[in-house]
C-alpha cells in the first residue's frame, strides 16, 4: 500500500475547496428550488477549519449573507483559520496529527 504524505495545509486547502464549492452549490439549489444543503453541514464545515471557503462562498456567491448565524459563525471561522494556519494552535495542530496517526490505513 502506497505511503500517504498527510500534511495540514493540504487538509485546510481540502476543506476550504469543498466548502466553497458547497456554498455555489447550495445557491444553485435555492434557485432552482431544488435540494439544498443543511445549513447545520456548511456551518460545521466553516468551524472545522473552512473558513476561509465559507467566507469566500458568502462573497462570491451572496450566499447566507442574511442569516444571523452565518453573520456571525462564518467570519469566527475565518479568523480562527487564519489563526490556525499561522501555525499559533501548536497544541491543536500536535493533537490533530495524533489522532491521524491513530486511525489506520
Amino acid at each position: 500500500m502506497p505511503q500517504i504524505n498527510f500534511n495540514i495545509t493540504t487538509l485546510l486547502f481540502i476543506l476550504n475547496i469543498l466548502t466553497f464549492l458547497l456554498f455555489g452549490f447550495d445557491k444553485i439549489r435555492a434557485k432552482k428550488k431544488g435540494y439544498r444543503i443543511p445549513e447545520a453541514v456548511l456551518i460545521l464545515l466553516s468551524l472545522f477549519f473552512g473558513g476561509v471557503g465559507a467566507m469566500l462562498g458568502m462573497v462570491i456567491f451572496n450566499h447566507k449573507t442574511n442569516r444571523m448565524p452565518f453573520r456571525i459563525i462564518v467570519p469566527l471561522s475565518f479568523v480562527l483559520n487564519y489563526i490556525f494556519s499561522y501555525d499559533s494552535f501548536r497544541l491543536f495542530k500536535a493533537i490533530l496529527k495524533a489522532i491521524l496517526q491513530i486511525i489506520p490505513e
